[in-house]
């Protein structure tokens, strides 16, 4: 396979490799890869794509780019996936960094030189958010006002 997908043990942070020829069918499967690992973590999942030894064409970059903005799980669209973070990168892994940016999707990208990096600012990334998400507390449905704040006169009992 083109492509592997390893999960760093206990952190929601998935590392994919790319060795060879990145297509349309092959990405289709790296995003169903991401909503199993979704799934799996419970949550929300920082991606790392290494694409040093990567190789696709102009034709195939637009199909992965306007198949990535679907409405699917493990898409850019979707709000579990907070980052993701490349490792080298040619034009037209730039191109899809700009046209991702642009679109103003829910995720956020970085490029990194080397993997360690690039996990690196994946665990502090996770750490703040998950810190984050315990300085906000739950939100309580508020508590209806009494009867006589409401617009509503209260009933006597009659005898």
């Amino acid at each position: 396979m083109p492509f592997t997908a390893e999960r760093v043990p206990n952190e929601p942070i998935v590392v994919f490799t790319y060795t060879g020829v990145l297509d349309l069918p092959l990405f289709q499967q790296a995003l169903d890869m991401n909503a199993k690992f979704i799934a799996e973590v419970g949550g929300p999942i920082y991606i790392i794509v290494d694409v040093r030894n990567m190789q696709t064409n102009f034709m195939d970059m637009l199909r992965i780019m306007q198949e990535t903005q679907q409405q699917r799980p493990g898409a850019a669209t979707d709000p579990n996936i907070k980052q993701l973070f490349f490792v080298g990168g040619d034009a037209l892994v730039r191109m899809f960094q700009d046209n991702i940016t642009r679109k103003n999707l829910p995720m956020h990208l970085a490029m990194f030189p080397s993997v360690e990096d690039a996990v690196e600012s994946a665990r502090v990334q996770a750490k703040i958010s998950a810190n984050q998400a315990q300085a906000i507390p739950a939100a309580t449905p508020p508590t209806p006002p009494p009867a006589s704040e409401s617009g509503t006169t209260p009933t006597k009992p009659t005898a």
